[in-house]
């Protein structure tokens, strides 16, 4: 029932109708992004240095967009199953066709080092809706992201990351 759903919002956001906001004037988002992006850019942000990678998706609210990730360097730890990971901190931008950008932050994203069945490393970590332009000037809310990364090269080397998004948001 849920991907039914998801396939109904997906086709809404692509021929650029939103969903109703729900009784507590948030508006539920679901969508998907590709962070394909290779090129290896950083920036510098209060002294820390992050790495930055771009994707591209589609999502209730937004419609297609692109992203900008902005990646803190992490620790390595152990998750509660006793798997090793590696947690980061950092920043995104999700840009609708419009040019309206949400802006989000998160902590303590995680990255299972320890391959799946299907030879991936698992992700998940949950962002704060900051504001931002245009249609969103005003937006606050939570936004889950999770999903696969694609192992790349050696040790600590990632490639390709799919990831499923769920949450919601206020413009209020």
């Amino acid at each position: 029932m849920r991907r039914i759903a998801f396939a109904f919002a997906l086709t809404l956001a692509a021929l650029g109708t939103s969903i109703p906001a729900i009784a507590d004037d948030s508006t539920p988002v679901f969508g998907e992004i590709a962070i394909i992006d290779d090129s290896n850019q950083t920036t510098t942000i209060n002294n820390v240095v992050y790495s930055e990678k771009s994707g591209s998706g589609i999502a209730t609210v937004l419609g297609k967009f692109s992203g900008l990730f902005e990646f803190g360097p992490g620790t390595i730890g152990v998750d509660s199953q006793g798997d090793p990971i590696y947690q980061y901190d950092g920043f995104v931008t999700l840009t609708a066709s419009d040019g309206s950008q949400l802006f989000l932050s998160f902590q303590d994203a995680v990255v299972v080092l320890t391959l799946d069945a299907n030879g991936n490393h698992q992700t998940y970590f949950s962002t704060t809706v900051l504001g931002g332009t245009g249609r969103f000037s005003n937006a606050s809310g939570e936004l889950d992201f999770q999903g696969i990364v694609v192992p790349e090269g050696g040790a600590m080397t990632f490639g390709p990351t799919y990831l499923e998004i769920d949450g919601s948001i206020s413009t209020d």
